[in-house]
C-alpha cells in the first residue's frame, strides 16, 4: 500500500467517525428537547393544543450556539403563560437533567 492510499483511508475513517459523532449528538439533543418539552407540558399542565404547539416550536428550532437558550426561553414563556412563577435558573437546571438522561439513552 502506498503512503498516499494509507493517508486517504485514514482521512476517510476520521470523516466517517466525525459524521457518526455528529449524528449521535444531534439525536441526543433532539431526545433532550423532546423530554424537556414533555416535562414542561406536564409541569405547566398545558392542554393538548398548547402542548402540541410548544413541542412543535421546540423541535422547529435550528441548532446553533444559542439553541439551549432558545429552548429555555420557549419553556419559560410557556410556563409563565400557564400562570407559573418561572425561575430561569431552575428551568435551565431541568435542561441539564434531560441532557444527562438523553445522553444515557441508546
Amino acid at each position: 500500500m502506498t503512503e498516499q492510499r494509507i493517508l486517504s483511508e485514514r482521512e476517510a475513517g476520521f470523516e466517517a467517525k466525525f459524521a457518526q459523532e455528529e449524528e449521535a449528538s444531534f439525536r441526543a439533543i433532539a431526545r433532550r428537547d423532546r423530554l424537556f418539552g414533555e416535562w414542561a407540558i406536564a409541569h405547566g399542565q398545558l392542554d393538548e393544543v398548547a402542548g402540541a404547539e410548544l413541542q412543535h416550536e421546540i423541535l422547529s428550532l435550528h441548532g446553533g450556539p444559542d439553541h439551549d437558550n432558545e429552548v429555555i426561553d420557549l419553556i419559560a414563556v410557556a410556563l409563565a403563560g400557564a400562570g407559573l412563577t418561572v425561575d430561569r435558573a431552575a428551568v435551565a437546571k431541568q435542561l441539564v437533567h434531560f441532557a444527562q438522561a438523553a445522553s444515557q439513552a441508546p
